[in-house]
Parts: C-alpha cells; structure tokens; sequence
C-alpha cells in the first residue's frame, strides 16, 4: 500500500520487481487508513500520513512499514513493533 505520492522512479521500481502488487491510496485518516492497512502486508509513506497506535490496532497482516524519505516522528515505532 503507498499511502503518500512518490516519485515515478519509485513506482517503476516497484512495477519491475518480480511478484509486487501494490495499491495507490493516498489521503487517507483514521478509520479508513486502519481499513486500507488491514488489507495491506507492506506500507510506505512519507511525512504526509500518520500511523498511529490507533490505526495499527488489531492489524495482523501487515509485515513491513518503510519510509521513503528521511525520519520516522509519524510512524509509532512501538505499536508497529508489536505487530
């Protein structure tokens, strides 16, 4: 799931690596990033979506959270650590 814009280099990578689907949804808060990350085993953000402990309750699918670009103040590294 990439949850920010990235650049159109970042999506041709994504689009050659063997056995990668991936799904576009940007915008997203609250209850319906919580709903597009249930449904996700990988996420990548920037600074413009916040996972929270809130959105990461009860999530037992998704595996991997990267952030492309530089820090990780919106990213719960504890609540995502429990995953």
């Amino acid at each position: 799931m990439i949850l920010d814009k990235l650049s159109q280099e970042g999506l041709d990578m994504l689009d050659a690596a063997p056995g990668v689907t991936y799904e576009v949804r940007t915008g997203l808060k609250g209850e319906d990033l919580r709903a597009a990350l249930a449904d996700a085993d990988g996420a990548i953000c920037r600074s413009g979506v916040k996972i929270t402990a809130d959105v990461l309750e009860g999530n037992r699918r998704l595996r991997a959270i990267a952030r492309a670009g530089v820090g990780t103040d919106n990213i719960d590294k504890v609540a995502a650590t429990r995953l």
